[in-house]
This record gives C-alpha cells, structure tokens and sequence, in this order.
C-alpha cells in the first residue's frame, strides 16, 4: 500500500463500472464509495489481482482493491482505512460497498472465481 492519499477535493470518490474487474460486474457491484483512501501497488501484476482501480492517485496499475492466491488461501487488499465505517449505512448509502466485502470473505478462491466466470 502507498504511503499517500489524493488531495483534498479528489479524496472522496464514487466509483462505476468502468473502474471494477468484470467479475464484480457479475456479482452485482455497481458504485462503490471511498473516502480518503491509499492505493495498492501490485508488484507482480500476474499474481496480484486488480478488482478496484484507484482513482486521483497512485499510479495507472494501482487499486483501492486487490487479492492474490497465498498458498492454499488468499490475500485481500482494501486500501480503505475504517473499513466498518465503510460498509456502514450512513457512509455506503447508495453504494455496493457490503457487497464488495462479502463477496470478498467469501470461502472461494481468486482461480475458481476466474474459473467460474469462464475467464
């Protein structure tokens, strides 16, 4: 993660469409909301996985959200600090944050995901 967060007037975003993996796309993400956050940077982009595109900071291959395979597990990176105050009613109205989240602590792995999604 990158010590570093976008200036004042970019640092609250909503994100689309256009900055998500298609695999979310599938599962019914739509908007998703960050307030303040740092990007991931993947140092292998093979392994790392991007979900989320940063936006107003970092740099072009960086994410607000990434996961890899970690042996028989796997890795989530959410640049998001606070995050229950992320998935909280008041600050994700409107936005597919707790869906994100679940999905991410689901109990399957980044390769059946591709897997399951003919990718």
């Amino acid at each position: 993660m990158r010590d570093e967060e976008a200036e004042m007037r970019q640092n609250d975003v909503t994100l689309g469409r256009g900055d998500f993996d298609p695999q979310l796309l599938k599962e019914g993400v739509r908007s998703l909301h960050f307030y303040r956050a740092s990007p991931i940077a993947r140092t292998d982009t093979k392994k790392a996985r991007l979900l989320v595109r940063a936006a107003g900071v970092g740099q072009s291959e960086d994410g607000f959200v990434v996961i890899a395979q970690a042996g028989k597990g796997k890795m989530i990176a959410i640049g998001q600090s606070l995050w229950w105050k992320w998935i909280s009613k008041q600050d994700a109205q409107g936005t597919d944050n707790a869906k994100l989240l679940r999905w991410l602590l689901s109990s399957r792995k980044p390769a059946e995901q591709d897997r399951s999604s003919g990718s």
